[in-house]
């Protein structure tokens, strides 16, 4: 069984981004929040700046709750297919990392992930390959589920889950998409499963 992790959902990389530009941070509006839309900066500008984080903002981020989700995603998906292991692919590609700091995450990763066989992936995922996962916990997972069905939706394996917050606003304008999503779901009961989750299991800004 293969397990999809970036590490954009267990370290708070968004947090980061406001807190390098100085952004005061009002915890509990963050982690209550619909959407990547700051008082102060604004979406269009927060998605400029967060597609240019580097690995200064990785270095300062915190580690999520997702952590603990992810450990129990794995366990439950152990237990189904009577597997002792799962194999956990950590996407690292947007932060090319020297040797000692793969090293070092390595060994955390290892720790706080006991159950998995753990493979940094130097490329991200895309289409091409999202089938071959079956599970994938992703920030922004929902415009490459979109991405997906609109070029290829035979790669969206039936029984397999895409794990994304519930922050629709940050994918998407209204909510004509998401509807679009669900008939086509509906009338697709063979595609991958979109499983939303809470935002506060993405953020920790203190």
């Amino acid at each position: 069984m293969r397990v999809y992790l970036e590490m954009d959902s267990i370290f708070d990389t968004r947090a980061s981004v406001l807190k390098d530009i100085g952004y005061e941070i009002d915890n509990d509006e963050y982690i209550n929040r619909t959407s990547d839309n700051f008082t102060g900066v604004g979406e269009d500008v927060f998605k400029l700046l967060y597609k240019h984080r580097d690995r200064n903002i990785l270095a300062n981020a915190k580690m999520t709750p997702m952590v603990h989700e992810a450990n129990e995603i794995m366990m439950k998906l152990m237990k189904e297919n009577k597997v002792p292991r799962v194999e956990l692919f950590i996407d690292i590609s947007k932060y090319p990392m020297m040797i000692d700091e793969i090293e070092r995450y390595m060994l955390l990763f290892e720790d706080i992930f006991p159950l998995a066989d753990i493979v940094f992936m130097r490329k991200p995922i895309t289409v091409d390959n999202i089938n071959k996962f079956n599970v994938i916990i992703k920030y922004d997972g929902l415009s490459l589920y979109e991405e997906a069905i609109f070029k290829n939706p035979s790669v969206l394996s039936s029984g397999d889950s895409l794990v994304i917050p519930a922050i629709v606003n940050r994918y998407m304008e209204g909510v004509n998409l998401l509807e679009e999503l669900n008939i086509f779901m509906k009338a697709n009961e063979s595609i991958m499963n979109i499983v939303f989750m809470d935002v506060l299991y993405w953020s920790n800004a203190d």
